[in-house]
């Protein structure tokens, strides 16, 4: 099942799935003051101003909400969202190294830097299935768009790779259990949802007029749960397989990954037979319509190896949500935190 698509699909995903040729390009340095050490989590992972700048910024974006049109208290109240969103996002990326430490995943090693190394490469250069962009003043340029410099580029493909190297292992040693009886009783439970939805994603949302997007939103908000299902594959039907898009999709509160936490809170948040107004989670808007359970396809056992991937990604993402919520208790703020505000958290010109 294709839900672990991330936040940076134009940037990221391409570069992890996609098999790389030609030369490497150095690592471009970054400034002292990208470097500086915001703050530090669990005494050992010191968090570069450059990683805090691309996750403040990021989840900035998301509120869709301008600092220039708050007062100076609901500018305070804001920042100080932003900022607890941002450390949110951050333990969470540590989580994955901290996990991947312990179980003996050694995220410096040559492995490593050759998938980062070729993660670069596919993002300027391409293949048969992506253009790419073109050169490497470009990809700089683009990543830039996204809040990111070379550095942090480099780091979240590393950090991409950790995590799905620290999910096989898990689900390789059995440390996440799988029996039967444990997955179909949280199919059950109220830990887990069915939804469906209709996805626009960033790369071609240019195409569709506000005008579209809410006749789309009336159409969807009024249909009934059948059209409701046809209508999700009337924007990218192959973004899913369409026993997916004819189904539904059953998720857990921690299934999927931090970049869609909107969609989940969302999903969760409805009632049934609801429709939500678009959103932005992700890689894209989303329409999210909550279902309610197919007791008929929870009962067959053999869509038991799907909901056994159900649980297992809730299983795994749930073990990070823990994690991270341990390492945000131990932050440390450097002094360079102090200086932080909307006007200096901001890319270089």
């Amino acid at each position: 099942m294709k839900m672990l698509r991330t936040a940076l699909a134009l940037f990221l995903t391409l570069a992890l799935l996609l098999s790389a040729v030609g030369c490497g390009y150095s690592p471009i340095k970054s400034s002292d003051e990208e470097l500086a050490t915001v703050l530090t989590l669990d005494g050992s992972f010191d968090v570069p101003y450059e990683l805090y700048r691309f996750y403040f910024l990021s989840e900035l974006a998301l509120a869709e909400k301008d600092p220039a049109t708050l007062n100076e208290q609901e500018k305070t109240a804001f920042f100080a969202e932003i900022q607890k969103k941002t450390l949110e996002e951050i333990s969470g990326v540590y989580a994955v190294f901290k996990l991947a430490k312990e179980y003996d995943i050694d995220v410096e090693s040559r492995e490593f830097d050759k998938y980062v190394k070729e993660g670069v490469i596919s993002a300027v250069e391409g293949d048969e299935s992506y253009l790419g962009y073109g050169d490497y003043d470009t990809y700089l340029s683009e990543i830039g768009k996204a809040y990111m410099n070379d550095s942090v580029f480099r780091f979240l493909l590393r950090y991409r790779y950790a995590e799905q190297k620290l999910a096989a292992l898990l689900r390789d040693t059995d440390v996440l259990k799988s029996d039967a009886e444990s997955v179909l009783s949280y199919m059950n439970s109220d830990e887990c949802v069915r939804v469906s939805w209709v996805y626009i994603p960033y790369t071609v949302l240019p195409g569709y007029t506000e005008r579209r997007l809410t006749e789309m939103a009336d159409e969807a908000k009024s249909a009934t749960d059948a059209e409701f299902l046809a209508m999700t594959h009337s924007v990218v039907p192959d973004a899913y397989t369409d026993a997916e898009l004819d189904t539904g999709f059953y998720i857990g509160k921690y299934q999927l990954d931090p970049y869609f936490e909107a969609l989940t809170e969302t999903a969760f948040s409805l009632e049934l037979g609801e429709t939500s107004s678009w959103i932005d989670s992700g890689d894209g808007k989303y329409l999210v319509r909550r279902l309610p359970k197919d007791e008929s396809y929870l009962s067959d056992d053999k869509n038991l190896p799907d909901f056994t991937e159900y649980y297992l990604l809730n299983s795994f993402y749930r073990c990070l949500s823990e994690e991270a919520a341990r390492l945000s208790s131990t932050v440390a703020y450097a002094s360079a935190y102090e200086t932080l505000s909307f006007d200096t958290v901001k890319m270089p010109e």
